[in-house]
């Protein structure tokens, strides 16, 4: 298996794993950024850049954690960035993955149908 297909399945599991978890992250975590790796938390911080030098700390690559903001709130969040697209077939029900060109240190994942 490629290791792109390798990354793109565990950030999949990492995504389940904070939906299954999200009631018991928002009692533990409100209002904060959580980082998850590995299908466990490996961070929290109330700002996002001290969860940044959280994972830097610990040597968890940021660009590969799933990093999510725990609120109850409504959010919507723009980003700026620009963004350099990985090769991955563009089919029906695929994933594309963005990888930062600058400053935004986490993926972005697009699907479509």
């Amino acid at each position: 298996m490629h290791e792109l297909q390798r990354e793109l399945q565990r950030f999949k599991r990492d995504t389940q794993y904070y939906e299954a978890h999200r009631a018991k992250l928002l009692t533990q975590y409100p209002e904060q950024w959580v980082a998850v790796f590995n299908q466990q938390v490996v961070g929290a911080a109330p700002d996002f850049d001290q969860l940044l030098s959280i994972l830097e700390q610990s040597g968890i690559p940021a660009e590969r954690a799933l990093i999510e903001h725990v609120t109850r709130k409504e959010e919507l969040l723009i980003l700026r960035a620009r963004y350099v697209a990985t090769s991955l077939p563009k089919a029906p029900g695929g994933v594309l993955l963005l990888t930062p060109s600058c400053n935004f240190p986490a993926p972005t994942t697009v699907a479509w149908t």
